[in-house]
Order: C-alpha cells, then structure tokens, then sequence
C-alpha cells in the first residue's frame, strides 16, 4: 500500500514538472497533421474527440514522455505555438519581407498546421455565408410572394368577400408556380431530348462512317484475291 501511495505521488509530481521541449513540440504538431482535428467545426463533438485521440497517442508513446491530463493541454499549447509563430512572421515581414534564419522542421510544422486550421475556417465561413445568402433570398422571395397574394386579395375584397379573395390569391400564386415549375421541367426535358437526338445523329454518322470502312476494305480484299488469281 505504501508503495503504490508512493508511485501516485510520484505521478502526480511527474505530471506538474511536465515541460515542454521542442521535441515535444514537434510531435504534438506531427500528431496534429495526422489527426486533422482542423477538418472539423471549432467546439464541435467531433472535433473534441480528434484532439482526445491526440492526447491518448501521445500519452501512449514510449520514446518520449507526455503526461497530459486533458485535452485542454494539447490545445492550449498549439494556440500558443501558433500564436508566438504568427507574432514572429509578422516582425519578420515588417521587418524586411522575408526571414532571416532558415525555418527549423519545428516551425515548418507549425507552419502547414496553421495555415490548415486556417484555411479549413475559412472555408467553413464562406460555406456559412453562402447558405445564409440562400435563405435570405428564400425568405425574400417567400415575403414577396406573400404580399403579392396580399395586394392581389385586396384589389379583389370587397366587403364579405375579402376572405373569399385572399384564398383565392394564394391559390392562383401556387397555381402560377406550379405551371413555372412544370414549365423548367419541360424545358428541361426538351434540353435532354436535343441531346439525344444529336447523339443519335452521331451514332448514325459513325455508323455510315464504319459501314464505309468497311466495303472499302472488303473492295480492297476483293481486288487483292483477284490479283493473286490472275498471277
């Protein structure tokens, strides 16, 4: 009992005098771009479970030592590299455009791990730019269409009958869009029946083509038998 209290405290006392080395460093990033926890939202279930899965492989290394207690440490301690190598990349561009020592395997690491976090983000935003502009012109259009049906019912109310004509109008609206959609799909049938056609007018074009080819071989054919008959 003695021993094992004695082994837990020695843990413990492992894990707060844990420091991290650029070795450390270099495998934590290594393990990042294995495990692309960029290719998830920021505070999603999924994105926490990559960087649980980054912790239990570090942990589980027996080259190198990590004690981590939580994802938190991971975490915190790629924000903090990429931040010091954002801070670095800024002085040295203001400083000359260019840096001045040749980037060490650790900072090329952080590098491409950053500008995939990056880039993943952004590629989220646009993608949630997009569908918030879609629905923005969906409800546009849907307020539109509905004050339309409005203004028509009015023109046509009359007394007891305003009831009568707001129906009537959101009948008609749907009545109209539903000819506007039989009339895409009929263009778009149309569309596909010209393409058929121009492929079948191919094919036949082929056809002939290899018919051609063909009594012209067997012309040759002809003419050759001939020849070798005559000798």
């Amino acid at each position: 009992m003695a021993e094992t209290n004695k082994q837990s405290s020695k843990s413990q006392v492992m894990i707060k005098a844990m420091k991290w080395t650029d070795q450390h460093d270099l495998e934590l990033i290594k393990e990042i771009l294995t495990e692309r926890p960029f290719d998830n939202p920021k505070g999603s279930r999924r994105i926490g479970l990559v960087w649980e899965r980054i912790v239990d492989n570090l942990n589980s290394r027996a080259d190198i030592v990590f004690n981590l207690k939580d994802i938190r440490a991971v975490r915190d301690r790629y924000n903090l590299l990429a931040k010091k190598y954002k801070k670095k990349e800024r002085e040295e561009i203001n400083a000359s455009g260019i840096g001045t020592d040749e980037p060490s395997e650790l900072e090329d690491a952080i590098e491409e791990a950053v500008a995939l976090f990056e880039s993943q983000e952004e590629d989220r935003e646009k993608e949630k730019t997009a569908k918030d502009e879609d629905r923005s012109q969906a409800e546009d259009a849907r307020l539109v269409a509905l004050e339309t049906a409005r203004e028509t019912a009015k023109r046509k109310a009359s007394g007891n009958d305003s009831f009568r004509a707001k129906k009537t109008a959101i009948v008609e609206f749907l009545r109209d869009k539903a000819n506007q959609d039989i009339e895409y799909r009929n263009k778009e049938l149309e569309h596909k029946t010209k393409e058929l056609e121009v492929r079948k007018q191919e094919l036949a074009i082929r056809s002939k083509e290899l018919e051609a080819q063909t009594q012209q071989n067997q012309n040759l054919l002809n003419t050759l038998l001939e020849f070798a008959k005559n000798r």
